[in-house]
């Protein structure tokens, strides 16, 4: 399964309802917006087109295609979003639609370059600490899916300070959720295990 894209027609769009980017000597400084209320359009519009976009879904204003992937917003419990550009210039999904309440490659295709999803482990904070090793750690979602996470090409140090992290007297979140890039991520047949790299 992955994310479907819905993209808007030209002319979908008129003067005033996005912001263009601006920018000195060629160089964007400030990327384009567009406003909650066309977004919301853009939802209803899709609707009554007889789509039916699911959260992760993504749409695409065909009017705004000089923009690259700022021109690809996505659908969130919030209704439609933007990319989140924190840690990727090609843009990514938002911390709220995690792995593994997606597949590590859901987006592959519905947002080109991508480089960065994001793993929310604290649900599973418990089975991960009582399943862990020096190597790995495993965990079952709610629908049944068991997820084996291995720590891979990490030295001895480094996932002795892992399991530190897991066993500490820490706040969780000081930690998690994590942001992994897909293309580094070795992941089984089945999406059961990821791999991370060092």
């Amino acid at each position: 399964m992955s994310a479907q894209v819905f993209t808007l027609p030209e002319d979908f769009l008129m003067e005033g309802d996005y912001i263009e980017p601006e920018s000195i000597d060629g160089e964007i400084i400030r990327p384009g917006r567009v406003p909650r209320e066309t977004l919301e359009e853009a939802a209803l519009y899709l609707e009554a087109e007889g789509f039916r976009p699911r959260q992760g879904d993504v749409v695409f204003f065909s009017d705004l295609a000089h923009w690259g992937n700022h021109a690809r917003f996505i659908f969130t419990a919030e209704g439609l979003e933007p990319l989140d550009y924190i840690y990727s210039e090609f843009g990514s999904p938002p911390p709220s639609l995690p792995i593994p309440d997606y597949t590590i490659h859901y987006w592959d295709a519905a947002i080109p370059g991508i480089e960065v999803v994001w793993l929310d482990l604290e649900p599973y904070i418990d089975q991960l600490m009582s399943h862990l090793t020096n190597t790995s750690t495993w965990f079952v979602t709610p629908t049944g899916r068991q997820i084996y996470i291995y720590f891979d090409k990490t030295s001895r140090h480094a996932r002795d300070d892992l399991m530190t992290r897991f066993q500490g007297d820490i706040t969780t979140m000081d930690y998690l959720p994590v942001r992994i890039r897909p293309r580094e991520i070795h992941v089984a047949a089945n999406d059961t295990n990821l791999f991370y790299p060092a």
